[in-house]
């Protein structure tokens, strides 16, 4: 067997062998057969220049983080409602869009 690499952080220590698969002993347990994936490499957008670590995306319908869902459930019910021909679903989306905006003028 080849020298192994002990790489470790706080109480977890992983061995790296060669030709072989990985083994971490972590809080006096021994793992064996896993697979991690760690980058070496990030995206880089040829366009902006920069990638999105530490920005984030940007959202297409800008709103607070805590009406969030409820904006995201309206549009998709409103987007739905565009699609739906039958009259009885028409109503059901429509009563569903009133609740939900209901509930986000409380916020």
């Amino acid at each position: 067997m080849e020298a192994m690499t002990p790489t470790s952080q706080s109480n977890i220590c992983f061995f790296i062998f060669p030709k072989m698969r990985s083994v971490a002993y972590i809080d006096g347990c021994l793992f064996c057969c896993f697979t991690a994936f760690i980058p070496n490499q990030r995206s880089i957008s040829p366009i902006t220049k920069s990638n999105w670590e530490g920005i984030g995306v940007i959202p297409d319908l800008p709103v607070d983080a805590n009406k969030a869902l409820l904006v995201a459930r309206i549009e998709i019910l409103q987007n739905q409602l565009q699609k739906t021909v039958e009259p009885r679903q028409r109503s059901e989306i429509v009563e569903s869009i009133l609740e939900l905006k209901v509930q986000l003028k409380k916020m």
